[in-house]
């Protein structure tokens, strides 16, 4: 497997410090609501099945995630972490879209 381009991995570790502040936000406004929650960042080499396996750890009873809107033909060639959760899961998983661009 080839190395991905330095200005590739700049981005992904960018997107991962800008969703830890989403991440923190949104537990935020969770608590607001008298809604118990945390957000778990995992790493793993294939996430789909280290998210469940997080789930599962923590006892989750509802699962939260964001849709990247990649697109169908991206979607389909890459996989699918939601499509993988959505599907495996044994607790109720909402998924949100991403933002529209209007």
């Amino acid at each position: 497997m080839d190395t991905p381009p330095l200005t590739d991995i700049t981005k992904i570790m960018q997107d991962n410090i800008n969703e830890g502040g989403l991440r923190k936000k949104y537990i935020a406004e969770a608590k607001e609501f008298d809604v118990n929650c945390e957000g778990i960042p995992y790493v793993d080499t294939q996430p789909d099945a280290a998210l469940l396996k997080s789930i599962e750890d923590h006892n989750a009873n509802l699962i939260i995630m964001r849709n990247k809107g990649l697109g169908v033909l991206r979607r389909n060639f890459l996989g699918s972490v939601s499509d993988y959760v959505l599907h495996h899961a044994h607790i109720p998983v909402v998924i949100v879209p991403p933002k529209t661009k209007h």
